[in-house]
């Protein structure tokens, strides 16, 4: 392991994989982004739903090998309770987290509403602007394509990781002041 942090937006369809490099006060430099695809049917069968996460579980893998990290960021569960999804994507935040704990990863959960509030500045139940994609590629220097949300979301995530704050740890949605309120 280096000094590479990644960010992980885990979904059931599209899972949001960034790495990138820490350099202190500079935006962090962006080794890799990846996006696991596919598709899990609203009744998915118990088979169904192992496949899946066995597909999950595989790319995310390959993602570690390939770029193996110091630490991780991933973002906590966004679901309401009685979600119809809620225990499907509970078992793969459960295969995502036992994966990095047996190879040694570190790793926190960022509830969503402080990935919103880093990422954006907007908190406190009001909406993030609708561009997270835009202002990833021009905050972080990406080139996230289209409204490739999970790739912006594990980019953020990476960079909290990463310790990086844009310059403005003053702002209620930098990483220092996350971390004094006790959000991450």
């Amino acid at each position: 392991m280096g000094d590479m942090v990644i960010g992980v937006d885990p979904s059931l369809r599209r899972t949001g994989l960034a790495a990138v490099e820490p350099r202190g006060d500079a935006a962090p430099r962006i080794l890799e982004l990846r996006v696991l695809r596919g598709e899990l049917p609203r009744r998915a069968g118990l088979a169904r739903r192992t496949a899946r996460l066995s597909e999950l579980r595989g790319g995310l893998r390959a993602f570690l090998d390939a770029w193996p990290p110091s630490l991780a960021a991933v973002e906590g569960y966004a679901f309401h309770p009685t979600a119809s999804r809620g225990h499907a994507i509970a078992e793969w935040g459960g295969v995502l987290r036992l994966e990095l704990a047996d190879r040694g990863i570190p790793f926190f959960l960022v509830p969503p509403p402080s990935l919103r509030l880093y990422a954006s500045g907007v908190g406190g139940g009001r909406r993030a602007p609708k561009d997270l994609v835009g202002h990833a590629n021009s905050l972080l220097g990406a080139e996230i394509p289209g409204r490739e949300d999970d790739l912006a979301d594990a980019l953020f995530l990476a960079a909290i990781a990463a310790g990086w704050d844009d310059g403005a740890a003053h702002r209620a949605g930098s990483a220092a002041a996350l971390r004094e309120r006790g959000a991450l």
